[in-house]
């Protein structure tokens, strides 16, 4: 073997090295079975920026680090302490008043993405993309720690194999490629979706006294001998059905949003309200305002009471509660 062919083979052999070195580095393997990210899952806590976009809406998870952990003297401390004392670290959302995020629904997204395999490729065609969900417009994510970036567009489930359409993006991947992969991450581009949703949470049981306080009148459901019971039912009236009552005080269990936005936003001039005092003489006042058939509630001289609170019409409704709501339809006089 000549001289010229030994140093040919191996600058190839180098060449191919270096690609091959390059393709580890990137996280992108191509074979069926391998990880979708092979480095994810060493890097899972290194992660500290989230980005979900689609063609309508942007949520962008940033981890934010406590300033009690930035520059912490490591003896000022004992293991101890920095064990019960330490600060969580926390993400919020950006696009919603960089508010924190739920915590199990991130970690469930990246430890599913980090544990994906390639089961099969899929159409290398452009125009078959938007068939499977990955086309322009498609649920785009990235994910950034300080050394790597992992980029894919994620499209349609598959309940057959139980599993997700997803086409890599970025420099060194081949982007023309769809893949099924074998998990199926949860993601959303609605920052809404990331939030903690939880306006007030308060047993039925727990209430004495409500008081509803609106334009068609005022109504008051108090507790008697362990019920609450409705004050001044007319002697000619009668309640639609008896549990009615009983629906009024489980008004707050499990009180939930559906959109968020600070108060100053909301003009809670004209609101009606309703008032909770509990048996402990605790009291809750909710004021409430239909806006352009948007339903928003604020809780008054509450910790909370900087946020205005979207809620559906059906909880709007039940907190504004008349009179009419709860007896039947009187008989008109003959």
């Amino acid at each position: 073997m000549s001289r010229n062919l030994l140093w040919g083979l191996v600058v190839i052999v180098m060449i191919a090295a270096v690609i091959l070195n390059q393709g580890r580095r990137s996280g992108h393997e191509s074979e069926t079975g391998a990880l979708l990210f092979p480095s994810l899952g060493e890097t899972l806590d290194e992660v500290h920026s989230v980005v979900i976009k689609n063609k309508d809406m942007q949520a962008t998870l940033r981890r934010k680090i406590p300033l009690a952990l930035i520059d912490r003297p490591e003896s000022s401390t004992t293991s101890d302490q920095v064990n019960s004392e330490q600060p969580k670290i926390q993400w919020i959302v950006e696009e919603k008043y960089q508010l924190q995020i739920q915590l199990k629904q991130l970690r469930l997204m990246l430890n599913s993405l980090a544990s994906a395999r390639l089961v099969e490729k899929k159409t290398r065609k452009p125009e078959n993309f938007s068939l499977l969900g990955v086309g322009e417009g498609g649920t785009e994510i990235q994910l950034s720690t300080d050394n790597q970036t992992y980029q894919l567009v994620i499209g349609n489930s598959t309940a057959k194999r139980k599993g997700r359409y997803i086409r890599l993006l970025g420099d060194d991947a081949d982007v023309n490629q769809v893949w099924l992969i074998s998990t199926q991450p949860d993601v959303s581009a609605d920052p809404l979706t990331w939030l903690e949703n939880s306006v007030i949470d308060v047993n039925a049981d727990n209430i004495q006294q409500i008081s509803f306080i609106n334009d068609a009148g005022n109504v008051i459901v108090t507790r008697q001998d362990g019920q609450l019971a409705l004050i001044g039912l007319p002697a000619d009236a009668e309640l639609k059905y008896p549990s009615i009552i009983d629906g009024l005080g489980r008004s707050l269990v499990s009180l939930r949003f559906d959109d968020i936005k600070k108060v100053a936003e909301i003009d809670f001039a004209n609101a009606s309200e309703v008032h909770y005092e509990l048996v402990d003489s605790r009291r809750i006042i909710i004021q409430l305002v239909n806006v352009e058939n948007a339903y928003w509630l604020r809780l008054k001289d509450h910790p909370r009471s900087d946020w205005a609170f979207g809620v559906d019409q059906q909880t709007y409704n039940r907190l504004t509660t008349n009179l009419q709501d709860l007896i039947k339809p009187m008989a008109d006089p003959e």
